[in-house]
């Protein structure tokens, strides 16, 4: 009775010496196994390997967020940006977000025209690139740079994604604006070329600068013409003038007519009030003479108001036309010409 009374108490010192072991082999075995995942899931040094790995792995959510994180990072060159986008628009298509992956897909077209999937790739995949490729339709990035003194300034003659945010040479920043940006340089002939970068500070391509020749002439920008003068000798009906007394004239006509015509029809209605007994022959002459009298004075009121209401338009349209003031201005620079219009109302 007595041994089978502490049989318990062996079994609980049995548990408790498995347990101190497992205490002691757990942390090995956690560190092994942590030490065998190629792509674990903290901040990883290089985010495009691991997002890379993750791929690999079929965490495509993972791959996906681990590649947009690469690419903010913004410390990428054109193969690592490729890279980027190539990834992130295969992990986009692999869970179904195909507008982010065509999107995905098109930057990678934007720096890779040529781009292709490995073979064997996902049909879906496949067919999401050759959407993105027809969306670009060939456009890509076109740049150029030309010198100025003590500066280059680089103008952005196709950018499709509207990717480039700013131009670089050396430690000198500079952010475009309507499409071109002027770097400013010690020595513009010294430098080869300027780097285009996104608004993260990826290198998405250089741009080459080739220097103007040192015996070049550089022209000098011809002073702006002055505007043309105006001819004071006009016709009298190209005068804005003419036509507002035209317009005067004609409204003061048909204010006349329309007082003809009230008056007329104020005589109307009186000798039908008053003539209730007499005959009708002796007050038809009357009223007959008095619509006459009405329906003259109605249609000259009504060519008049008509015709004051053209000239007052021509008048107008003249008074328009003096008040603009067009100047084209046209100066040569060291990188072309250059037209500008003005107009004034």
């Amino acid at each position: 009775m007595i041994r089978g009374r502490y049989r318990p108490v062996a079994r609980l010192r049995v548990f408790a010496v498995c347990a101190a072991v497992a205490a002691l082999v757990a942390p090995r075995g956690a560190a092994s196994l942590a030490a065998a995942d190629p792509a674990p899931r903290g901040a990883p040094d290089d985010p495009v390997a691991a997002a890379a790995a993750a791929f690999a792995a079929l965490r495509f959510d993972e791959a996906l967020g681990l590649a947009d994180q690469a690419w903010r990072r913004g410390d990428g060159g054109p193969d690592q940006l490729r890279r980027i986008f190539a990834l992130a628009g295969r992990a986009a298509g692999s869970i179904g977000e195909d507008r982010a992956a065509r999107l995905w897909f098109s930057r990678w077209l934007y720096l890779d025209p040529d781009a292709a999937l490995p073979d064997g790739t996902s049909p879906k995949l496949t067919a999401l690139l050759g959407d993105a490729r027809a969306a670009l339709g060939g456009s890509t990035l076109v740049a150029h740079a030309s010198v100025r003194p003590g500066a280059i300034r680089v103008t952005v003659a196709d950018d499709p994604l509207d990717l480039i945010a700013a131009a670089r040479a050396g430690t000198t920043r500079v952010a475009f604006h309507d499409g071109a940006a002027l770097v400013p340089v010690a020595d513009a002939g010294e430098v080869r070329e300027l780097e285009l970068l996104d608004r993260y500070g990826n290198r998405l391509a250089a741009v080459g600068v080739h220097p103007a020749p040192a015996d070049a002439p550089q022209p000098a920008a011809p002073p702006t013409p002055p505007p043309p003068a105006r001819s004071a000798s006009r016709a009298w009906y190209a005068h804005p003038v003419t036509w507002a007394v035209t317009t005067g004239v004609l409204a003061a006509a048909g204010g006349g007519a329309l007082w003809i015509a009230l008056d007329a029809r104020n005589d109307i209605n009186f000798i039908r009030q008053n003539s209730a007994n007499e005959q009708y022959s002796t007050v038809a002459p009357e009223l007959l003479s008095r619509y006459q009298r009405l329906d003259r004075a109605q249609l000259a009121e009504g060519i008049a108001f008509g015709a004051a209401g053209a000239a007052a338009l021509v008048g107008t349209t003249l008074w328009l036309h003096d008040r603009r003031e067009p100047a084209v201005a046209v100066s040569v620079a060291p990188g072309g010409a250059r037209v500008a219009w003005r107009a004034r109302f």
